[in-house]
């Protein structure tokens, strides 16, 4: 007879590597907010547009042509992985309530999201990798809007005002999309309010359409066609424009990639030979590239000098 492995409460581990696997599968099955709003669905090539191109399908300054180009650069994705397996062993597990490893399960989804979520503003604050940066690269003409490989929306302003946003959104209304939506963190975010306060009933101050978001920290707000979003995911002197919309579709600056077979969080079974659960982990193989350059900016707030990428803590290794 095999042998029978218990928590501390005495729930056998096979119901909790059944309980463990429902709510990894539970958990990869709700959308993530932000995800869902600056990336695409996944694949594993995104295709460059040829520069010296000028028939090309709205908006996709990264993505394929519609008028029969077949000249492209394939951009590779670089991947994340994300793997917990900390305390899923029948040492560990046997200490434990059920309902403690339940938590500790938790806790690893909640450390998924937020990688996935840190490495999308990791993308977009890239100054290589963003959005358009002078690289003589020259972004697709729009109606009469015709570009240089100058052309930058890595910006530096001096604070956050409604002129200066405005001048901002200009960066991304120029190449065709329409209305924004500004990440702010919650430092830049409150003082921001408070300076529209201040101004009292002005039409610059009228502030409304007031939601909740879930999955997000903090409360939208839209003035002059942009939405404001408080995260702490950006840094405190910076903030992220990122196009909520084109015409009648709606763009995704980012594109989201994932190896075919293996989407989502996976769990996988240990192989000490004692049980399932020993040495148990979950894995995800995840990447983004960017798929419309001209579909958002970053911004360095700075008296003076240039924009440079911030450095992101909740990415650093402790």
């Amino acid at each position: 007879m095999a042998r029978e492995f218990y928590t501390a409460d005495r729930v056998n581990l096979n119901e909790v590597r059944y309980g463990i696997i429902e709510a990894v599968q539970m958990w990869t099955s709700q959308p993530l907010a932000l995800k869902e709003q600056v990336t695409r669905g996944a694949g594993m090539k995104a295709y460059k547009r040829d520069s010296t191109r000028l028939r090309w399908n709205k908006a996709a300054e990264l993505g394929k042509g519609m008028m029969g180009e077949k000249t492209f650069d394939i951009v590779t994705p670089t991947y994340e992985v994300f793997d917990w397996q900390e305390g899923w062993t029948i040492e560990g597990l046997a200490m434990k309530s059920y309902m403690d490893v339940l938590q500790g399960t938790n806790e690893g989804l909640i450390a998924h999201d937020e990688l996935v979520i840190g490495s999308i503003f990791d993308q977009l604050f890239s100054s290589t990798a963003g959005s358009w940066n002078a690289d003589g690269d020259i972004p697709a003409p729009y109606l009469n809007n015709i570009f240089l490989g100058t052309h930058t929306h890595l910006l530096r302003q001096t604070a956050i005002t409604i002129p200066n946003l405005l001048t901002a959104r200009n960066h991304i209304r120029e190449h065709g999309y329409n209305g924004v939506i500004v990440y702010l963190n919650s430092d830049e975010y409150t003082t921001f309010l408070q300076k529209l306060a201040a101004v009292g009933s002005s039409s610059e101050a009228k502030v409304n359409n007031q939601v909740s978001v879930t999955a997000l920290q903090g409360t939208v707000q839209s003035i002059y066609g942009m939405t404001f979003v408080e995260s702490d995911y950006v840094p405190s002197g910076y903030y992220v424009m990122v196009a909520s919309g084109f015409g009648e579709g709606i763009v995704k600056p980012l594109r989201f990639h994932e190896i075919p077979g293996l989407e989502g969080i996976i769990y996988k079974d240990g192989n000490s030979g004692l049980h399932l659960l020993d040495g148990a982990s979950m894995k995800h193989d995840f990447g983004f590239t960017t798929e419309h350059r001209g579909a958002f900016l970053v911004c360095k707030i700075a008296a003076s000098g240039v924009y440079s990428e911030p450095s992101l803590n909740y990415l650093t290794d402790s």
